[in-house]
């Protein structure tokens, strides 16, 4: 499903169809723990900007949708779009419309607001949607999360009703963070965090006018509506927001020259190789790259550039993994990883570990050592200089259930003992195994594509298989390899 990257939060790029679409999926599912929506707006973006916690109860959601226009406008001015606005107060009627319709009865726990309220908003669900049955509400005291009594009186009532959606109106950010802790511990399918939706349902407080809402007017009807509640917040987040969003666009700009979209490499001489000494170049500044020809004087040049915005990027940490990862066979993952390893090793004086994926020229590699016992220090041959090189898998015939052990963050210390940094290089025909196992275990992943082959569709579902398993993707490199000089080189139309 596409994201847009607003603000350091992925907000769903989708519509209020396909949430609902989602939603009514999830309660097909078989019991686990309870997913959860986040409805981000203005004073949500704010806030997150301001708190480590809320920022990664936002990241653990398993759907997040734009509940402010100006997030949208923001998301246009940035370049990266939401198709439009899901407010929480929209969405419950909506997903009750759509649960009245079916076959089959939904239950609901309403949680949060002022006493009294949630009761009269369980009247008014029974009466206009016959297909959903509320069976429990709570409007738990001030502070009852940091309350061990309280807040277990409350997840024992959710656990008696095992309700199949529960809507919680606690305010941001307590909402947010009480089911973030909470969510293996709630027994229901889905939870909404919407904020005052149970108020608009129980018909406590009034919506604005459509009009007002069409055209991103809703908060002045809310403010005239509660003053002395809203008009401070409405202040401070009208002071705050547009310099986060000055932020973000500097932000976006810096990022359109350096790893955080798309690098440019210029074409190299020859082929890629399985022997890694022919993908050798000499480093820049010496006398024989001096007289080397352009177009691989222009590669190191280019490649020398690159270690330095990755070392920008991910800063002094120490022992570092890095994974170059191809759309393709034949993106160039050999050369460009061992041109940045290469030169990493010698212009920053690490001691650098490169790893190729497979490679028959190579009689042990590292997943041959944990098999049959013997020290990873066996597979390892020095390069040149602080470079040394190995591979995860050597003359034995590919055998990918041992890319369990890939996942062992052992594996990962033992590597890392001994070097500065360790770069993997991988193939995308792997990525559904090999390729994201390296991708979930490592500090960062650069994009390698084949800007003649690979359509822009293929990099976007590599994206979406990344962010999946949360990894951190620094940027995508285009390997202009078969490019002709005239030939274009931008292929990624969204940032990485």
């Amino acid at each position: 499903m596409k994201k847009s990257n607003l603000f350091g939060i992925e907000v769903d790029a989708i519509g209020m169809d396909a949430a609902i679409e989602r939603i009514l999926a999830w309660l097909e599912d078989p019991p686990g723990p309870c997913r959860y929506v986040v409805t981000p707006n203005v004073n949500h973006i704010v806030k997150l900007d301001a708190s480590q916690a809320f920022r990664q109860a936002y990241r653990d959601a398993s759907m997040v949708l734009a509940d402010g226009r100006p997030v949208v406008w923001a998301s246009r001015v940035l370049g990266r779009p939401l198709p439009g606005v899901v407010p929480g107060s929209d969405l419950i009627p909506s997903l009750f419309d759509r649960l009245a319709s079916g076959d089959r009865r939904r239950s609901v726990y309403l949680l949060g607001a002022a006493p009294g309220v949630a009761q009269r908003a369980s009247v008014m669900i029974q009466n206009l949607w016959h297909g959903i049955e509320v069976v429990g509400t709570s409007s738990p005291p001030f502070g009852f999360e940091n309350v061990p009594r309280e807040r277990d009186k409350v997840l024992a009532a959710i656990r008696a009703a095992k309700p199949d959606i529960l809507i919680i109106g606690l305010g941001a950010p307590k909402q947010e963070l009480w089911i973030h802790a909470n969510r293996h511990s709630v027994d229901a399918k889905v939870a909404l965090c919407v904020g005052a939706a149970i108020d608009f349902v129980a018909g406590e407080k009034a919506r604005a006018p459509l009009w007002m809402r069409e055209h991103g007017l809703e908060w002045l009807h809310r403010v005239a509506s509660e003053p002395g509640r809203l008009s401070r917040r409405y202040a401070h987040d009208a002071l705050v927001f547009p310099g986060l969003l000055a932020r973000e666009m500097m932000a976006a700009r810096d990022a359109m020259s350096g790893p955080g979209r798309a690098w440019s490499v210029p074409a190299s001489d020859g082929q890629p190789s399985r022997d890694v000494e022919h993908c050798m170049r000499p480093s820049v500044g010496s006398t024989e790259a001096e007289g080397q020809a352009g177009p691989a004087r222009d590669f190191d040049m280019s490649m020398a550039q690159l270690v330095s915005r990755i070392d920008t990027a991910l800063g002094s940490r120490p022992a570092r993994l890095l994974q170059f990862l191809g759309t393709s066979w034949g993106a160039g993952v050999p050369d460009v990883a061992f041109a940045y390893a290469s030169l990493s090793a010698q212009l920053c004086k690490r001691r650098v570990l490169l790893i190729s994926a497979e490679d028959p020229d190579v009689e042990l590699g590292v997943l041959d050592c944990l098999q049959c016992g013997r020290p990873l220090e066996s597979a390892v041959r020095q390069v040149s200089g602080t470079l040394s090189y190995t591979a995860f898998r050597g003359l034995r015939e590919p055998d990918y259930a041992a890319h369990a052990m890939i996942a062992q963050s052992a594996l990962w210390a033992k590597l890392r003992d001994g070097f500065d940094e360790v770069v993997v290089g991988s193939s995308t025909p792997h990525a559904s195994q090999f390729g994201l196992v390296v991708a979930s275990n490592v500090d960062a992943v650069m994009m390698v594509v084949d800007a003649e082959h690979t359509q822009i569709a293929r990099v976007r579902d590599i994206l979406d298989d990344l962010r999946s398993v949360r990894a951190n993707v620094l940027g995508t490199i285009m390997n202009q390899r078969r490019l002709s000089a005239a030939a274009p080189a931008r292929v990624v139309e969204e940032p990485a």
